[in-house]
């Protein structure tokens, strides 16, 4: 190795950065891991599967680390390794900021493109290249990346100009104004779950299911067949979710995500999402920045012929303390948009005490008891909401939605009891009970 290769200042600054760029982007896989084996723990082995952007940057964060330290004691390999890494690093780039938007990264793009351009640049230099003297034709690879390269500006370019992506509703600002109880009370009922927040729920709702989520997230859900209506309430965490993920981009908290996920114009992957929560959604029309009471929160809404509909998103602070939706056929007199703003003008924070689960599940027997089991979900639920790998809450609001005639839920709740608790003879018995009638319906 010559003297003149050893104080190569350029291959010195390159090789620190490379091994940089290594450190950083394993710390970044090294949060993804820990956050996937707390998730293998409690939900199993799918979200492995599922989330396959680990594996890209464990090979980068490798990469950048051994090409790095090749370059610095000038190895033959190491100038060709850096560049098929560095290839592949803004080939990365270039894909979050056409799914993610140009503006919600700002300096990091910078940064990044200009290093990473500059890393290129410089190991393509004559003077350079005869250094580091080595086999690896890398022609066929450069065209095979900018042909890639190419054809996804291409499609990015032909699915904007097809679905029409910054064509989105204006985020408006609006003022929700809370009613007095007495109010509330002659049509609602307040909702009565250890939320971190309380709405009022139309007379004639009752409890139609709650179920847990991969994420942990526990959504309740309320109906009612004679009105049209469904209600859903959770301590939604969506935007704490992805807080991690979009650090980087100056985004600290999940209120400024949320700000960019309703406001921003740009960005394949909010196109997306925005269409296919459109469709879902069956058509929204208004974005609403909202301050509702003591909260802040964003709330969407919509309408066609059949249905209104509102997606609310409640924010304390910086903090996310819940979300959920709600939506009413357009052809019952009772329930309509004026329903709408006024559910959500009741959103507060849970002022009271809350009880403990066995507080809850002794509420519940109560009434269980009384033959009252319409009333007995609701504290048996607020019991299972603290405490879901209980296997007696979760057989005993079974065997609530049971004597209220919902087999499904019946059904999906004993189940659960019986995986909790496989020597649980009463929950057999009473699901095969379940199972005839829902052949029988």
């Amino acid at each position: 190795m010559s003297a003149q290769t050893k104080g190569s200042i350029g291959i010195t600054i390159f090789g620190i950065l490379a091994i940089g760029w290594g450190i950083n982007t394993l710390d970044s896989f090294t949060n993804q891991i820990l956050s996937l084996s707390l998730k293998t723990i409690e939900y199993g082995w799918a979200d492995w599967v599922t989330y396959p952007p680990w594996f890209l940057s464990l090979v980068l964060g490798v990469g950048f680390i051994i090409s790095g330290f090749g370059l610095l004691i000038s190895e033959s390999w190491a100038r060709p390794a850096l560049l098929i890494i560095t290839g592949l690093t803004l080939w990365s780039l270039m894909n979050r900021l056409i799914l993610i938007g140009p503006y919600s990264e700002g300096y990091f793009y910078l940064w990044s493109f200009t290093t990473l351009g500059l890393c290129i640049w410089y190991l393509n230099r004559k003077s350079i290249r005869t250094k580091f003297q080595n086999r690896i034709n890398l022609t066929a690879i450069t065209i095979i990346w900018i042909i890639v390269l190419s054809l996804e500006i291409l499609g990015a370019g032909i699915f904007w100009f097809k679905f029409g992506g910054y064509e989105m509703p204006p985020l408006k600002e609006a003022v929700y104004k809370s009613k007095d109880e007495p109010f509330y009370s002659q049509n609602y009922f307040r909702s009565p779950f250890p939320l971190k927040y309380t709405l009022v729920i139309p007379k004639g709702f009752t409890l139609h299911n709650l179920d847990r989520y991969s994420n942990g997230e526990i959504s309740i859900w309320l109906t009612s067949r004679s009105q049209g209506g469904i209600i859903n309430m959770s301590d939604q965490t969506i935007f704490n979710e992805m807080q991690e993920s979009w650090k980087i981009y100056g985004y600290g908290n999940p209120e400024l995500i949320a700000q960019k996920f309703f406001s921003e114009k740009y960005g394949l992957y909010l196109v997306i999402l925005r269409i296919i929560a459109t469709v879902s959604a069956e058509g929204f029309d208004q974005v609403e920045q909202a301050q509702i009471n003591n909260l802040r929160g964003f709330v969407r809404k919509g309408r066609t012929n059949k249905t209104h509909i509102a997606e609310y998103y409640l924010f304390q602070g910086h903090e996310e303390i819940g979300g959920g939706t709600i939506f009413f056929k357009k052809d019952e007199s009772v329930l309509n948009q004026r329903t709408l703003d006024e559910i959500i003008s009741s959103m507060k924070l849970q002022n009271k005490p809350l009880m403990s689960a066995q507080e809850y599940f002794r509420e519940g027997m109560i009434l269980f008891n009384r033959k009252d089991y319409e009333k007995a979900k609701f504290p048996f639920a607020s019991a299972l909401y603290l405490d879901w790998q209980n296997s007696k809450y979760q057989y005993y609001i079974g065997r609530a939605f049971f004597k209220t005639e919902n087999w499904n839920s019946a059904k999906m709740r004993l189940m659960k009891a019986i995986s909790l608790q496989p020597d649980f003879p009463e929950a057999r018995k009473l699901l095969e009970k379940v199972e005839g009638k829902q052949i029988s319906k």
